[in-house]
């Protein structure tokens, strides 16, 4: 392959080769704005300068194009592997990146254990362990555990409590595990239980039941009627647990199929994913792309390897609803995955009836999104906004006379709650007894958006819990980081009437007497940032508290007293705990486990004697 660049004026010029191959655009800094790939480079490149773009971002694109270099591949094949790696590379802001799989959790199962446990991870990272997903849907992911749980009572505690524990927990109590930690059933028999978990999280639900059913015929044989029963009642929640995934489409062959419908809608490109396995439908994944830059080419040929490029797993047959041209795809993941892959643009039958459900399901979801956008829409309206508040963070500080200051941020897009990029914030700059809203304030906001600049992941209105001088602050610290163009923000303080809402360098507050809604949305979301704020303070408070009456035993400092907390959460559960169980404790001796144990059972000490 060669590579060759040119300078690039109004078009570029005849010496542009009419290979395959990789084209890469730069701005007047030589930094790479886009990477897209060509069986012709030289109609390709020429198409950008010389159509009337509709979309605004290819508008944009071309103009601020200043360089363009080329690498010329013998295939397309080989020019889309290429470009790809590329866009792995240098990450150009104007080529789409979907949400990397690190983000989705996998169920990982320890296969080397004698007592095995399903853990939630983001990685498959070790050879030892078999995974399962990635679970794109925390709904999914939730019911897949519950159900594991209730129905096969597998250990939940990690290794360092199975290890020490030398009673059965509550899970066992309440008839949610066989307390293999002591004893309650043996490798043998857990085992067994393991790999019909296995087959359940393959989707081999069929072959579970079969596998089940004999084993309940052998145990009413041998007159063992009650475990029949138990075994009888799995049979009927996995039945019902099939029933409940909303499988709307009756499949009898086990296929493996990933099903791709594209539409356009409002200027945004919508992209539906249903993911199939042995003909159960296993998850879906929805894409609104609002800049989706493509030229002579279908929109689903260019999304389809981008997508793999995240998602790794491949099926044996993929669908799509619109007719390209499937060899150099084919042709591409065997290359890259070593997979056979069938392409389907079907007419009639079961793939149809798969498109028709992937077409119900995306319609549905861009109903709901324009549904939710009204509400932003009117509130980027009426408060003046540069942008739709798709995602708000909001920011509160909590404290009492100065001491364990906290800060909260929550975040809401398309006005829900995304709790996993809620953020708690140990105040580390003020001194415990120097009450000064302001600077915790600008202390939080700088290492948020320090996050948001690392992630490259930022909101479109942040909302501050207080008054103007609050708002001020956060004006300066958006303006010190060149971000007060880019983020909308806002202030929200208490009132009789009604809550205001204050922006930055305006003195007066919005009235929203006549859009009492849009005050609603937003005290809503200042409450669940006070309330998220307020718990954190509350339970730091607690634990130092707690940590100063362990730092009166003999041998418990501060580093011991941590430790005991974070293993036991409270001191209730500290004072049940045995002595044997507090021996085995790493980070204990014999006697300074003895002094604990004393402390909390002698007389002297019954303001600390906490009912069992």
């Amino acid at each position: 392959m060669a590579e060759v660049s040119a300078e690039v004026e109004v078009e570029p010029g005849n010496n542009i080769p009419e290979n395959p191959g990789v084209y890469v655009f730069k701005d007047n800094k030589k930094k790479v704005l886009y990477i897209g790939k060509a069986k012709n480079l030289k109609k390709r490149i020429k198409s950008y300068f010389l159509k009337n773009h509709i979309d605004l971002k290819t508008k944009i694109l071309v103009e601020k194009i200043s360089d363009v270099n080329w690498i010329i591949t013998q295939n397309e094949v080989e020019a889309l592997i290429l470009e790809n790696n590329l866009i792995k590379k240098y990450k150009p802001p104007f080529n789409i990146r979907l949400v990397d799989d690190k983000t989705y959790p996998y169920l990982k199962i320890n296969m080397k254990e004698d007592f095995p446990r399903i853990e939630i991870v983001r990685k498959k990272d070790d050879k030892d362990s078999i995974y399962f997903g990635p679970y794109t849907s925390a709904l999914t992911l939730k019911s897949t555990i519950n159900f594991v749980q209730k129905n096969f009572k597998l250990r939940k505690c990690n290794d360092k409590k199975f290890k020490n524990r030398i009673r059965p927990c509550l899970n066992y109590q309440i008839n949610l595990c066989y307390a293999p930690c002591c004893g309650k059933i043996n490798k043998e028999e857990y085992k067994e239980i393991f790999s019909e978990v296995i087959l359940f999280l393959k989707g081999k639900h069929q072959n579970l039941i079969k596998m089940l059913e004999n084993k309940m015929y052998k145990l009413s044989e041998e007159l063992k009627f009650e475990e029949a029963a138990k075994i009888r009642d799995i049979i009927k929640n996995i039945n019902e647990f099939i029933k409940n995934q909303n499988q709307n489409v009756e499949i009898n062959k086990q296929i493996d199929a990933d099903v791709f419908y594209y539409k356009i809608f409002n200027d945004f490109h919508f992209f539906y994913v249903l993911r199939m396995s042995n003909g159960k439908i296993l998850d879906s994944q929805f894409y609104k792309l609002e800049d989706f830059i493509y030229i002579d080419e279908s929109p689903l040929e260019k999304f389809i390897p981008i997508y793999y490029e995240v998602k790794k797993n491949l099926p044996n047959y993929i669908i799509v609803n619109e007719k390209f041209n499937f060899n150099n795809l084919k042709e591409y993941f065997l290359k890259k995955f070593n997979k056979v892959v069938k392409f389907k643009y079907p007419k009639r039958g079961i793939f149809q009836e798969l498109l028709k459900l992937s077409e119900k399901n995306l319609s549905l979801k861009i109903k709901f999104l324009e549904e939710k956008n009204n509400i932003l829409n009117v509130i980027k309206n009426k408060l003046g906004l540069n942008n739709i508040p798709n995602r708000i963070d909001a920011f509160d500080i909590s404290t009492f006379q100065g001491k364990q200051s906290v800060g909260g941020r929550v975040v809401f897009i398309n006005g829900k709650k995304e709790k996993s990029l809620y953020r708690k914030y140990k105040i580390k700059t003020i001194e415990d007894n120097i009450i000064n809203d302001y600077a915790m304030m600008k202390e939080v906001l700088q290492r948020s958006i320090k996050e948001y600049i690392e992630d490259k992941n930022f909101p479109n209105l942040i909302l501050i819990d207080g008054g103007k001088g609050q708002l001020n602050i956060a004006y300066k610290v958006l303006k010190d980081n060149f971000l007060h163009k880019d983020i909308d923000l806002i202030a929200i303080a208490k009132d009789k009437k009604i809550d205001k809402i204050y922006k930055a360098n305006i003195k007066a507050p919005i009235d929203l007497e006549k859009n009492k809604d849009i005050a609603l949305f937003f005290m809503n979301i200042r409450d669940e940032v006070h309330r998220f704020t307020v718990s954190y303070h509350r339970k730091k408070d607690e634990m130092e508290k707690f940590s100063s009456i362990l730092t009166q035993i003999d041998g418990i400092g501060e580093i011991r007293a941590h430790k005991l907390l974070q293993y036991y959460k409270d001191l209730s559960k500290i004072k049940k705990a045995s002595l044997e169980e507090l021996q085995n404790l790493p980070f204990l001796n014999k006697k300074v486990a003895e002094n604990i144990f004393n402390f909390f059972h002698s007389n002297s000490n019954s303001l600390f004697s906490i009912s069992s």
